[in-house]
């Protein structure tokens, strides 16, 4: 029959508790029964000692009335009043609750002393008692009275001192009771602890240490291991939802490494067909770089000539035919440094590099452009700023590429503004370019794509400025090159803030990827 295992848990609680209740029950009982027989002992105890006490005391009160009657002096007689006094008090033994055979000799007794201290009083009542026969008489009597009322108080002793000798009797059997109950519970209290500690351990503790070393072993990858569990409750079940999981985990897992057997063919000839493209961009971008060179070098001597023999037209056209020249040999450049990037021939070669020389050579080279457009450039290097670990060739295209993009984007009368400084950071000194520019901007949709290669952004900005989406991709795997980061800022319409910084003390050159 299956028993969830809730039910389990509930049964055991109830049959405990149960049980608990019924050995607590038994408890109160045994150990209230014995403690209201030990007060009844101490109440007849007391009893005892009062009937004990009031015997002595009628022996001494007539005794001083026997030397009061012989006497009759007026010490003799005060003795006998505080005797008469101390038994009236005494007397009083049915007070503490007792039964009623007890009550009965009680108050026969408090008769006799009433009758006792009648007649004592009687004595002390008569004038001149020394040779009265009256007063003789009345001594007799009393003396006869207090002789039967020791005799009575006897019997009332003897009767008290049955009844505790019986009490104590039953306190002796609850006695047995409560050292079964302190010596023979917590053995048993222990034993039925430990019948409940293995009942949970078969049907709760051990299934769940089988499900925790199952799920052990398949977070280490064997999903081939397997856990078996007979309890006919959830746990089962579980265990059951658990193999089924590690069977499918385990068909997936044959699945999967035949898709990364494919993946991994596909990555291979993705990688062989990159190297190739690379290599072919290589050789192309050489080639072209031969002719290239050959037409620079023709006009640059056609330029000589062109004062002497050319109009003003041929010189124009010869310039043109220059600047084109120079344009293109920068693009083919980029292209070998973006093939030898994606080809992992870059190494970064750090020394010491004078920051303050290379910014002033790239400056100068870029302030002609700006002039000609009727740009205001300005650059600034900090005092502070010394040398820096670097390749100087990356140093030198990273500040190129971006002074020549804000030249190339800032529409005439504008402004490029170059800045240049050095600070603490949290790894340590870094050196801080910001290269700042009030051209059209930079698309809020397009920001995401500005440092991958070959990405234009917008193709009327792209047609209007020319240009093949590889310098800044380039300035970003140089500036990581070395260690550092690079960030912008830009509103369309408004210009664009290009920053980077890199460590001022790099420990080691760099490959590049």
């Amino acid at each position: 029959m299956r028993v969830s295992i809730n039910k389990k848990l509930l049964g055991t609680f109830v049959a405990g508790t149960l049980f608990a209740m019924t050995l607590l029950v038994w408890s109160l009982f045994t150990v209230e029964g014995l403690i209201s027989t030990l007060q009844e002992i101490g109440d007849l105890t007391r009893l005892v000692d009062r009937s004990a006490d009031l015997n002595l005391r009628i022996q001494r009160l007539i005794k001083a009335m026997g030397d009061y009657l012989l006497a009759g002096d007026t010490a003799k007689r005060e003795e006998v009043e505080v005797l008469l006094s101390g038994i009236s008090e005494t007397a009083r033994l049915s007070e503490g609750g007792v039964d009623g055979e007890v009550e009965a000799f009680g108050r026969s007794v408090a008769d006799g002393v009433r009758r006792l201290e009648a007649a004592a009083s009687a004595l002390l009542a008569a004038d001149e008692p020394a040779g009265s026969r009256e007063a003789a008489r009345l001594a007799s009597e009393a003396a006869a009275l207090g002789e039967e009322l020791m005799a009575e108080v006897e019997e009332f002793n003897l009767s008290v001192s049955a009844q505790r000798k019986r009490l104590m009797d039953e306190a002796s059997a609850s006695a047995g009771g409560t050292r079964i109950i302190l010596y023979a519970f917590p053995p048993v209290g222990v034993f039925l602890l430990f019948m409940v500690f293995l009942y949970l351990r078969y049907y709760v503790s051990r299934p769940l240490t089988e499900l925790y070393k199952g799920a052990e072993r398949i977070s280490n990858g064997d999903f081939s291991y397997r856990v078996f569990i007979r309890t006919g409750d959830e746990l089962q079940d579980l265990a059951g939802a658990f193999n089924r999981m590690a069977a499918a985990l385990r068909e997936r897992e044959a699945k999967l490494v035949s898709m990364l057997k494919v993946v991994d063919k596909m990555n291979q000839e993705l990688i062989a067909t990159s190297r190739y493209k690379a290599d072919f961009l290589a050789n192309i971008s050489h080639e072209l770089k031969t002719p290239l060179t050959h037409i620079l070098g023709f006009s640059d001597l056609l330029m000589l000539k062109a004062g002497s023999e050319f109009s003003e037209d041929n010189r124009r056209y010869v310039d043109n035919i220059h600047r084109s020249g120079e344009t293109l040999l920068r693009l083919i450049d980029d292209m070998l440094r973006v093939s030898r990037v994606a080809t992992g021939g870059i190494v970064v070669d750090l020394k010491e590099l004078d920051v303050r020389d290379a910014v002033n050579s790239v400056a100068r080279a870029v302030r002609a452009e700006a002039e000609e457009k009727r740009l205001s450039f300005i650059f600034e290097v900090d005092e502070g700023v010394g040398t820096v670990r670097a390749d100087r060739e990356m140093f030198r295209q990273m500040l190129v590429n971006l002074l020549d993009n804000a030249v190339k984007y800032t529409p005439e009368g504008g402004s490029v503004e170059l800045r240049v400084w050095q600070e603490k950071a949290d790894r340590g000194e870094e050196l801080r370019v910001r290269v700042r520019d009030t051209g059209v901007g930079i698309r809020p949709e397009l920001r995401g794509s500005v440092f991958e290669l070959f990405e234009q952004g917008d193709k009327g900005t792209t047609r209007r400025f020319g240009g093949m989406g590889m310098g800044l991709a380039l300035v970003k795997r140089f500036v990581e090159f070395h260690g550092g980061r690079i960030w912008f800022d830009s509103e369309e319409g408004k210009g664009s803030v290009f920053e980077f910084s890199i460590p001022v003390n790099m420990q080691a050159a760099c490959s590049g990827v």
